[in-house]
């Protein structure tokens, strides 16, 4: 947690020294040699240290523990500053690589703490106001305390490529070769799982918007555990009459093509229909016409052991993207 009060301040395009942009604002901690203005999330995080863990439930209860570890993980980084101040990049990345656990831990409740903190600034009056007001400070640089919660994972990328590029511009006769190495190692793995958190939560997003999207009894957990990959209208190409718009929804492992409820239902207005399920393993797919990139569109044909499809778009790039992600799809089931 203590990576918020690392980055805040290179919002505002500037870089600080070394102590006041891993500390925040000495001043606010008990030194009184300068005058600058305490960090933005460090108040935040003292304000929040000083709230009893009441009874009103577990979420609440993990976001102040969690200001509490912001104010001590900035403690633990003066440790830390000697090495940096001095030179001693290796010694000084090693340690802070004792800390990467932090950034998972983050990236892992990063949807929750959003939650939570429209839930406290929703119920919470007192907290509120002391949002709002330290919201008006300079050092915000006019961000919301909801803009600032996403920059530790977004710097944690600028931090990889840093040590990265330290590492690799290190002899190995440097003392600090092998440190940077493994903290450039350790670094890009933390960045890796970072990332497949980010992805997951996203997913997870995209497949309780889809859930609510279906309606009756067919469609009840119809999303749960798939990966989803792409959503939109083709049209239906039957063997006569007219083609059909539908809805589809291609997740990893099977396409589900959907029907609009009719506007005027009382209670599923706005929902679709699960009209079928295809399963991706058992597919044959194959471009009919379109290869050309023509202002035409063109035509998909998927096969499967009891019944062929035909998908077919006016927007050739449109239809370019659904066969390109039905195509991983397939190959992701077949391998």
């Amino acid at each position: 947690m203590w990576t918020l009060i690392l980055d805040h301040t290179f919002t505002a395009g500037s870089l600080p020294n070394t102590k006041t942009v891993l500390l925040g604002d000495p001043e606010s901690q008990g030194d009184s040699t300068t005058t600058r203005a305490p960090g933005p999330i460090w108040v935040l995080g003292a304000h929040l240290r000083r709230q009893p863990v009441s009874g009103r439930g577990a979420r609440r209860g993990r976001a102040i523990t969690s200001g509490k570890e912001l104010c001590l993980e900035s403690e633990r980084i003066r440790m830390l500053l000697p090495y940096l101040e001095e030179g001693h990049w290796g010694q000084g990345l090693e340690g802070f690589c004792h800390h990467l656990e932090l950034y998972t831990q983050f990236a892992a409740n990063a949807e929750r703490s959003q939650t939570t903190l429209q839930e406290q600034l929703k119920k919470n009056k007192r907290f509120r106001r002391f949002v709002h007001l330290q919201e008006g400070r300079p050092e915000f640089g006019g961000l919301k305390l909801q803009d600032l919660l996403p920059l530790p994972l977004q710097r944690l990328q600028q931090y990889e490529n840093l040590v990265v590029a330290l590492a690799e511009n290190t002899g190995p006769n440097s003392p600090d070769h092998q440190q940077l190495t493994r903290a450039a190692r350790l670094i890009s793995e933390t960045a890796q799982r970072v990332h497949s958190i980010g992805q997951k939560q996203k997913n997870e997003q995209h497949l309780r918007r889809i859930q609510a999207l279906l309606s009756g009894r067919q469609a009840k957990g119809l999303t749960s555990g798939r990966w989803f990959l792409r959503q939109g209208w083709l049209l239906v190409v039957p063997s006569s009459g007219e083609p059909r718009p539908r809805m589809f929804f291609l997740f990893s492992d099977v396409l589900l093509m959907a029907k609009p409820r009719p506007q005027l239902h009382l209670l599923q207005s706005g929902t679709f229909a699960c009209k079928a399920l295809y399963p991706m393993a058992q597919c044959q797919l194959c471009r009919v016409f379109g290869h050309s990139g023509g202002p035409c569109g063109g035509l998909l044909s998927l096969s499967f052991p009891r019944e062929k499809l035909l998908l077919m778009s006016t927007d050739q790039e449109e239809l370019s993207h659904w066969y390109h992600s039905l195509t991983l799809a397939i190959s992701s089931q077949k391998n």
